[in-house]
């Protein structure tokens, strides 16, 4: 796709046929040479014919800096290099790798290729009509937010707890409020206090 890349790849697919003259060369699936650039939400399942079986990346041919990116990208050829051949330096891998063509095409893979999706306008699905092999494409759209769950489990306790009060109201008298206390004059005992049923406050 790209023979050196020093900007973005993203949101793309390749299943083209590579084929290498040579003994070793950059050959990635769908960088030859990765300069600082970066490939994001795309993914190669192509074919690739080298000398040595499985002498490329998955990915990309060469890196050769410390600020290259492969983000949520993936290739289903047999690479034994891995995702990139040769690492001159390692580049920054996030969610990338090998994964089948079944994989691929399943509903985890395409949750994978939709990973942290820029915004383009466009999503990764499953085509309806088995287009490219059934591999994942483009359509226009967008990722729908997941609303946030609220855990009521601690409101629901209390609300029940309240329940149990309301059932067992005709059990509180005003000794069972107001147990007496064990001192000597009236003067020093405890305030009285009384429960009002119709509005269940104390008063």
């Amino acid at each position: 796709m790209v023979v050196t890349l020093s900007g973005t790849i993203q949101n793309c697919y390749s299943v083209a046929s590579i084929k290498l003259s040579g003994f070793l060369g950059e050959v990635g699936g769908l960088v030859g040479t990765l300069s600082g650039g970066s490939i994001k939400n795309s993914y190669f399942a192509g074919t690739i014919d080298s000398f040595m079986a499985g002498g490329y990346g998955g990915l990309v041919g060469i890196n050769n800096s410390a600020n290259s990116v492969i983000s949520n990208s993936y290739y289903t050829v047999n690479s034994m290099m891995g995702t990139v051949s040769m690492i001159m330096p390692k580049p920054q891998e996030i969610n990338s790798g090998k994964k089948s063509e079944n994989e691929l095409k399943s509903g985890e893979g395409i949750s994978l290729l939709n990973t942290s999706l820029p915004e383009t306008g466009f999503i990764w699905t499953s085509p309806s009509n088995g287009e490219n092999r059934g591999l994942p494409t483009l359509k226009k759209g967008k990722i729908e937010s997941t609303p946030d769950v609220v855990d009521k489990t601690n409101l629901e306790k209390y609300i029940n707890q309240v329940k149990e009060l309301e059932v067992n109201k005709e059990q509180y008298t005003e000794e069972s409020w107001n147990p007496p206390m064990l001192c000597g004059p009236p003067s020093c005992r405890q305030p009285s206090r009384h429960l009002n049923p119709a509005e269940g406050l104390l008063f």
